[in-house]
């Protein structure tokens, strides 16, 4: 008889972790605080490292019908002029894509949920930890006004970088201070994107930085860096007066559009910026996984990319020990196998993660001088050129740290 597992965060990680454990016949409960997916999402990104999971799980096909849009240019933009295009849709490898996460959820929820040993609980907030001799079997859940308690053989804690289930089995740590903080919103299309192929603009120069992207339900997401910890001065000046100080650091046809539509922002929210890496990953009964393990910066929108490639993994190291009769012992030396395995690739993109700001954020004269180099560059097709044979070989925050199969 298999084990029984609680996968706790109904998130990317969680979401597929859940399905590949149940579609291999384990019994699994995955609990989702939320009553449905129908929210907005800060990591929508998905470059080709972290596509190539849904295929690795089957689920192509499902994947390729999401709402979405498939990137063909990256635009470069330095203090309001233009410095480069990149090429980003080259035909023997897959393009960056902006994928509906709510409808991604639900997909994975729902190919879950055609496995008879699947149960997903929505609505239910995991308040902590079972633990007996001091080991996790299971997590007590709060629903519904009562509290309930799930026991499990083994606990997969996919809760995000402000993990409950970290901070309740004592695995947390102080994390490295970051120097930003990211505000997300989203104005309608301009008029000037509806006659190019879709482009992500990147704007920034004079400290500051933005990315501009046109989404799969025809609005520009919008995300502004901003110094840490000073949101509540940001906010203080009020929509129209934010849109107006993010208009004076881009093109004027952006400005303009901004401007425009000052008071048009839906939903904006802020990002947390967290970039870590937790000594364990691991405790008995318990794994963490994904950014509860490793929240990752926006930085080459990598924590989803590496939240569906963590999955992947440990639905490799676990599937053939939870299909036998649970082994405390054996369950416990696959999490460490899990992090020894993955560890080296979260490692190595942090450390390009939070080495990109130090160069996009600076204001010295060095600055200008590089992106005059830069535009001389590309005005003479030497940097485009560059740059596509860089980005349709193998690269880090488009590929990965090596492959990754599903091996179960």
């Amino acid at each position: 008889m298999s084990a029984s597992v609680v996968v706790v965060g109904g998130g990317p990680a969680g979401a597929l972790l859940a399905y590949l454990l149940a579609s291999r016949g384990i019994a699994v409960t995955l609990v989702e605080r939320h009553v449905d997916f129908a929210r907005e999402f800060r990591g929508e990104g998905l470059v080709p490292g972290g596509q190539k999971m849904f295929r690795e799980a089957g689920l192509w096909a499902e994947f390729e019908a999401l709402p979405s849009t498939v990137f063909e240019r990256a635009e470069l933009h330095f203090k309001g002029r233009p410095v480069a295009r990149v090429r980003l849709d080259w035909q023997d490898r897959l393009a960056p894509r902006f994928v509906s996460q709510p409808a991604m959820l639900e997909m994975l929820a729902d190919q879950a949920s055609r496995c008879p040993s699947f149960t997903l609980r929505r609505g239910g907030r995991v308040t902590g930890p079972v633990v007996r001799n001091g080991r996790v079997v299971g997590v007590e859940l709060a629903i519904g006004g009562a509290v309930e308690t799930l026991e499990a053989d083994y606990v997969f804690a996919c809760d995000g970088r402000f993990s409950t289930m970290r901070t309740r089995t004592n695995l947390d740590q102080p994390c490295q201070p970051q120097s930003f903080d990211v505000v997300w919103c989203k104005v309608p299309m301009p008029g000037f994107y509806r006659d190019q192929p879709a482009t992500v603009r990147v704007s920034f120069g004079g400290g500051h930085f933005g990315i501009f992207i046109p989404t799969y339900d025809g609005r520009l997401q919008i995300g502004w860096v901003i110094p840490k910890d000073s949101y509540p001065e940001f906010r203080a000046r009020g929509i129209t007066g934010w849109m107006g100080e993010i208009a004076r650091w881009v093109a004027d046809d952006m400005a303009d559009h901004l401007r425009t539509h000052a008071g048009d922002p839906s939903h904006p929210f802020l990002l947390d910026v967290v970039c870590d890496n937790y000594q364990k990953w691991s405790t008995p009964g318990l794994l963490l996984v994904g950014d509860a393990a490793h929240p990752m910066s926006p930085v080459g929108a990598q924590g989803i990319n590496i939240a569906l490639r963590d999955a992947v993994v440990a639905a490799n190291h676990f599937v053939p020990m939870l299909r036998k009769a649970a082994d405390g012992d054996a369950l416990d030396a696959a999490g460490h196998e899990f992090r020894r395995g993955r560890v080296r690739e979260v490692s190595t993109i942090q450390r390009i993660q939070r080495r990109i700001p130090w160069l996009i954020l600076g204001r010295g004269l060095w600055v200008d001088v590089l992106m005059t180099g830069v535009r001389s560059l590309s005005s003479l097709g030497i940097l485009e050129r560059v740059a596509d044979s860089r980005i349709c070989k193998p690269n880090l925050l488009m590929d990965g740290f090596g492959q990754v199969r599903l091996e179960v």
